[in-house]
């Protein structure tokens, strides 16, 4: 059985003329224009640039509300996929070139199904595709061809270690080997996710671990239902498969588990000394709302809070890096239309030890729909959706 959707990830909502233009924010090593920075950071600094990607001959999409997409392991290729027009989509981030576009079929082998919003990378070549109750299909997109499908976790697993009531989050991070995927689960009927899960593809294996932490973030959550019918705001949950097992952080304050599989055991890492803790953040007067307008207003007040992004790994360097960001409004002239600005935090951590190294302040910019972190050398970069075009935002590997 497939899960409810806790969260819509990795879906744009700009607009993309065929010459498409990438604005970027890029930190340099050293440079004397360095952003303000804490923990021995200082030799960070910011500039902002201009790349385009070459589309030859082809209109590039136009990427709106159900378009999913997401980048390869290494970075060096974004893939998007439109379900209304079932076009695929793959862009060179090494040349910032348009490579591939095709129609998928609409039914058939190859078929991604009526409705696709998760994709994302399994190993090289190869992503998976999903929606709520719907099968996961494991696609190559430079062929369009769809290699395998799971259609019921009762017929391809010989193992499912979990309670009945659970439901699997498809929001699935795959380890880079392509055999294990994980992701943050709960059960039927709470919006509030409270396990981990692990899906192994070769040994055939389903596993939820419960996360008793979970739980302590459930006064950032907010409901409304009606008979029918329900609308939730939850916190956000990341995770990253390390080394050791599974990285897991959250959205709220820059705390950490992790998740040790060799010895089956959960801990909690010591708290980093963070601007970004849980006592600062507003939560709404109430979880559960009885009217739509009164759950949109409470929205609007919870967007305000900081809001911590997916972990990103730079192996090569032993770095770990997480963005942080918050949106307000913007002091703007009375005849023009409101604005908000975007405040953004990168935090740097050390990839063996997890200490907090440092926070690295870029500034506002204009306030965009957020979009995915990669890592492509020797920068990490956000795709941020504008009105007009992505905006990424590059980080130097040290």
């Amino acid at each position: 059985m497939y899960p409810m959707i806790y969260k819509k990830r990795n879906t744009l909502a700009s607009l993309l003329p065929s010459l498409l233009p990438l604005a970027f924010l890029g930190y340099a090593c050293g440079g004397s224009d360095s952003s303000s920075s804490s923990g021995g950071l200082s030799d960070f600094s910011l500039t902002i640039d201009t790349v385009f990607v070459d589309s030859g001959e082809e209109f590039l999409l136009s990427p709106k509300l159900g378009m999913s997409y997401d980048f390869s392991h290494d970075g060096s290729e974004m893939v998007y996929y439109d379900y209304q027009t079932r076009i695929l989509e793959i862009i060179s981030l090494k040349d910032m070139r348009l490579v591939s576009k095709k129609q998928q079929d609409g039914d058939g082998p190859n078929s991604l199904g009526f409705f696709v919003n998760f994709l994302g990378p399994v190993s090289d070549g190869l992503y998976y595709t999903t929606a709520t109750y719907q099968p996961f299909r494991f696609l190559n997109p430079h062929t369009g061809e769809v290699e395998k499908q799971i259609r019921s976790f009762e017929e391809s697993f010989e193992k499912i270690d979990w309670e009945e009531k659970l439901f699997f989050n498809p929001a699935v991070t795959f380890e880079k080997n392509g055999q294990v995927a994980w992701s943050i689960s709960g059960k039927s009927g709470s919006f509030m996710p409270s396990y981990l899960t692990r899906m192994d593809l070769q040994k055939e294996e389903l596993k939820a671990i419960p996360i008793e932490a979970l739980a302590d973030y459930a006064g950032f959550s907010l409901s409304f239902s009606t008979e029918g019918s329900s609308t939730a705001r939850i916190p956000g949950f990341h995770i990253l498969p390390i080394q050791e097992g599974v990285l897991i952080g959250n959205s709220i304050d820059a705390d950490m588990l992790i998740y040790e599989v060799a010895k089956d055991t959960l801990r909690k890492l010591p708290v980093p000394e963070s601007r970004f803790q849980m006592a600062i953040q507003q939560k709404p007067p109430v979880t559960e709302v009885e009217s739509m307008e009164r759950f949109q207003e409470l929205s609007k007040d919870i967007a305000q809070n900081w809001y911590l992004g997916d972990f990103i790994a730079d192996e090569k360097e032993k770095k770990l890096y997480r963005l942080a960001r918050r949106s307000k409004s913007k002091q703007v002239e009375e005849e023009e239309a409101p604005k908000n600005e975007m405040e953004m935090v990168l935090l740097v951590f050390d990839l063996e030890n997890l200490r907090l190294l440092g926070e690295v302040e870029i500034g506002k910019v204009e306030d965009y729909a957020a979009g995915g972190l990669f890592m492509m050398e020797p920068f990490i970069f956000r795709l941020i959706g504008t009105m007009n075009w992505p905006l990424f935002v590059s980080g130097c590997s040290k």
